[in-house]
């Protein structure tokens, strides 16, 4: 048996990021009752326009559906400049980009356990929603390394302005990174 379960329709406020953390399959209607069904893989992104609209309902039911939303305020981000000489934190080959619009840069990175990164500059704000969870070390210049036990569907504020080494320590960490504009 597969449980269906609707909830009621809904607006979002504001334009959001969404990661699957599960495969799921659900169902959307929209206000003129056009209905579609929507499956998506684990670590899958998508990006909501403010003001949608519609009713989920779900249909995976082993696992259940189980997602992350990030509600992007009505605010422009601050940019900060890289005077470190540094890559940015998601240069080509560090992440791969899987969608960009005028409000964020999504990027999905995984973090091989045991390897070393080189250092890189966060020129932005970036929330990190781990779909695979494991333990970081991370390192400013000059700081010690500092250890973070990560868990799927944790979300970690980074913010912008700094640099950081990071490496995974334990396990095979990945995580979608949502970088604000």
């Amino acid at each position: 048996m597969v449980a269906r379960q609707f909830h009621s329709d809904h607006r979002h406020a504001f334009e959001y990021v969404g990661v699957e953390l599960t495969d799921a399959t659900f169902n959307v209607v929209a206000p003129d009752g056009q209905r579609r069904s929507i499956s998506q893989k684990r670590g899958a992104s998508y990006f909501l326009p403010h003001g949608t609209t519609h009713i989920e309902g779900g249909v995976s039911s082993n696992p259940p559906r189980h997602a992350v939303i990030v509600d992007l305020k009505d605010a422009t981000a601050p940019s900060y400049a890289n005077s470190s000489g540094l890559p940015t934190a998601f240069a080509e080959g560090v992440a791969r980009k899987v969608a960009e619009n005028q409000r964020v840069t999504v990027w999905d990175r995984t973090w091989p356990s045991g390897e070393s990164a080189p250092a890189h500059f966060y020129a932005r704000n970036a929330f990190v929603i781990f779909v695979d969870g494991g333990e970081l070390t991370s390192s400013s210049v000059g700081t010690q390394p500092q250890a973070l036990s990560v868990s799927a569907g944790q979300v970690l504020f980074k913010p912008g302005g700094r640099a950081l080494s990071e490496r995974s320590t334990k396990g095979h960490v990945r995580g979608i990174i949502v970088e604000l504009k």
